[in-house]
C-alpha cells in the first residue's frame, strides 16, 4: 500500500512538472511575441508620407509599420505601408475617432487623404481637426477563375480594380484578399497588370490592378496593352 501511493505521488509530481513547463513556456512566448503579438508586419509597397510643414500641426507618428489606406477600416484597399516612425500631417478623424486622415501625395491618391489606424500612431493637436465622412466603397467584383495553366494573379489584400494603369482611373470595383484572376496582358512600365472581367460589368472584358499588391504565375509571355 505504502509502495503503491509512493508511485501515486510521483505520478502527481511529474504530471504538476509538465503543466509548470508548460506554463512557463507559454509565458515566454508571449513575451517573446507569439501570443502577444497584434500579427505580422503589413505587406505592400513602402510609402513616403510628406512631413507637416509646421510642428505646430496636427500630427501622427506610425508606433510600427501601418497601413495607409483609402478608408477607415481594413475593409479598404491599402496604398502601402509606412514604416516605423514616419511622421504625417493629420486633416481630419473618422466618425467613429478610431482612424485618422492624414496627407499623402496625390500620386497615391488624387484626393491627398490617407487613413491610418489610431491604435498605432501616437498624435499630437488633434483637437480640431475636422470629422471627414467614410468614402463610399466600390461594389466587390468575382474575378472569373482563370483555367488551369493559364496565367494568373491573386490579390494580396483587398485591391482596386481600375479602368486604367494607374490611381486617376475611376476603379470599377474591389477584387478581394485571395482573389484570382486570369492575367491578359501587362502595362507598359509592368506596373499593372490587366486582368480578365466578366463583359456585363465592363464591354472591354478587361480590368487594371497593381503589380505590388498581387502574386502573379505564369505571366512572362503576356502582351503589353496600352492604356487607354
Amino acid at each position: 500500500m505504502e509502495e503503491q501511493t509512493k508511485k501515486n505521488n510521483t505520478w502527481w509530481i511529474i504530471g504538476l512538472s509538465v503543466l509548470v513547463i508548460i506554463g512557463v513556456g507559454a509565458i515566454i512566448f508571449w513575451v517573446i511575441g507569439g501570443f502577444g503579438n497584434a500579427g505580422p508586419a503589413p505587406e505592400g509597397p513602402e510609402i513616403e508620407v510628406p512631413l507637416p510643414p509646421d510642428p505646430g500641426l496636427p500630427s501622427a507618428t506610425a508606433l510600427e509599420a501601418i497601413n495607409i489606406r483609402s478608408g477607415p477600416g481594413t475593409q479598404y484597399p491599402s496604398y502601402g505601408v509606412a514604416p516605423k516612425g514616419t511622421t504625417g500631417e493629420v486633416i481630419g478623424v473618422s466618425a467613429t475617432k478610431q482612424w485618422w486622415v492624414v496627407k499623402v501625395p496625390p500620386t497615391i491618391d488624387p484626393s491627398g487623404q490617407g487613413w491610418v489606424s489610431g491604435q498605432y500612431v501616437q498624435v499630437s493637436n488633434v483637437e480640431n481637426v475636422p470629422v471627414i465622412p467614410d468614402p463610399p466603397l466600390p461594389p466587390n467584383v468575382e474575378l472569373p477563375m482563370p483555367p488551369i495553366a493559364l496565367p494568373s494573379a491573386q490579390a494580396l489584400d483587398v485591391i482596386y480594380i481600375r479602368s486604367g494603369p494607374g490611381v486617376q482611373y475611376p476603379a470599377y470595383g474591389l477584387a478581394q484578399k485571395g482573389a484570382t484572376g486570369e492575367v491578359i496582358g501587362v502595362s507598359e512600365d509592368g506596373k499593372w497588370w490587366v486582368v480578365k472581367l466578366p463583359t456585363d460589368l465592363v464591354a472591354s472584358g478587361q480590368g487594371w490592378v497593381s503589380a505590388d499588391w498581387v502574386q502573379t504565375s505564369g505571366t512572362e509571355n503576356v502582351p503589353v496593352i496600352p492604356a487607354p
